[in-house]
């Protein structure tokens, strides 16, 4: 099995100083707005696999991040207003997810059964078919850090942000339901 990571650029620009040559357009018209684009490169065993010009939607946050989820066979990738999950072989959407407000981070499961979506206010948990499982109500105003698991692994510790900025709360989810604890 390949040992794949999945390196981003900004602005146009591809990770490690590879040439710009994206394979697969994500989001917007294919050639159109290359600058506005994230370069994901995915790699396997140290080799380029492919590489995906992405486009967000518009009205998020500054967040961009990517997670090679592989027991579902997608690598995440998230910005803005939203999460596209793309195929691992070929880098093409295989599904998309717009967050409300803005993206914040992934977290994978304990098991990488599941990937948790962390974005403004709330938080989304995907299955591995890519379908939501839920999505909880807001728990903060403007962001939420993930801390860890519980010791059980069935709850999100996480800071919450109440009253920016920097008013930050703990606030427990359950990990199979999405409610507070």
């Amino acid at each position: 099995m390949a040992n794949f990571t999945l390196e981003w650029g900004r602005g146009g620009l591809a990770p490690r100083g590879m040439s710009l040559d994206p394979s697969v357009w994500v989001g917007g018209r294919q050639g159109i707005g290359l600058a506005d684009r994230s370069i994901f490169t995915l790699f396997a065993d140290e080799a380029p696999l492919w590489q995906a010009a992405v486009l967000f939607p518009e009205g998020g946050g500054p967040f961009v991040a990517g997670v090679v989820w592989e027991p579902a066979g997608v690598p995440a990738v998230g910005g803005g207003a939203g999460v596209f999950l793309l195929d691992l072989g070929t880098g093409t959407p295989r599904s998309s997810l717009v967050v409300d407000g803005y993206f914040g981070s992934f977290v994978l499961s304990p098991d990488a059964s599941a990937l948790f979506v962390l974005g403004q206010s709330n938080v989304v948990k995907l299955a591995q078919d890519h379908t939501t499982v839920w999505t909880s109500a807001p728990v903060a105003v403007d962001g939420l850090i993930f801390e860890r698991f519980s010791q059980e692994g069935d709850a999100l510790v996480l800071s919450a942000e109440l009253d920016p900025p920097g008013d930050w709360h703990r606030c427990v989810l359950d990990a199979r339901t999405g409610v507070p604890r």
